[in-house]
Order: structure tokens, then C-alpha cells, then sequence
């Protein structure tokens, strides 16, 4: 983690996921609780990440726009999948 890229952070769409995150009260309440749930760090990280993930499916779906193949979809899906959940719950 010493390979810092983006105000601190490893890159610039896991530094924006921790913006979004603590800048709610309800999404850093769930934040914490990931962080004091049993099991090993990487279980955790897995847990935050399939949450959002959920809540991204069903904002692509509910509203049709991604719902086909896309550029923005693919945008869209590969920032996500840059975001660095591991690093999210070791801040």
C-alpha cells in the first residue's frame, strides 16, 4: 500500500468510493459495521464489494440505459472494478 496514486489513495475510483461512502452517514455506519464483522480481511472486503455491487445491478436495471451491451455500461463496470475494497476497510 505503499504506492500511493491518487490523493493518498491506490487510485483515483477507490479514493471516490471512500469520498461517497463517508459522506453518508448511513453508507459509513455500513462501512464500519463490514469492518467489525468476523472473519479475515479479505471476506470483509468481499462482503463491501457485493453489496455495492447489488446496488449497482439494480440501479443499471431499473432504469434500462445499461441493461444491453454499452460503452457506458462497460465504463461503468470497469471503474467499479478498479475500486480497491481491501484498502476502503484498512482507512
Amino acid at each position: 500500500m505503499n504506492d500511493k496514486t491518487y490523493n493518498g489513495w491506490s487510485n483515483y475510483e477507490t479514493w471516490q468510493a471512500y469520498v461517497w461512502i463517508t459522506s453518508s452517514e448511513n453508507e459509513y455506519n455500513l462501512l464500519e459495521k463490514v469492518k467489525r464483522c468476523p472473519g479475515g480481511l479479505y471476506d470483509r472486503a468481499d462482503m463491501l464489494r457485493a453489496y455495492y455491487e447489488t446496488d449497482l445491478r439494480i440501479s443499471l436495471d431499473l432504469d434500462g440505459v445499461f441493461s444491453e451491451a454499452s460503452l457506458f455500461g462497460d465504463l461503468l463496470r470497469g471503474a467499479f472494478g478498479r475500486i480497491n475494497w481491501l484498502e476502503l476497510l484498512q482507512e
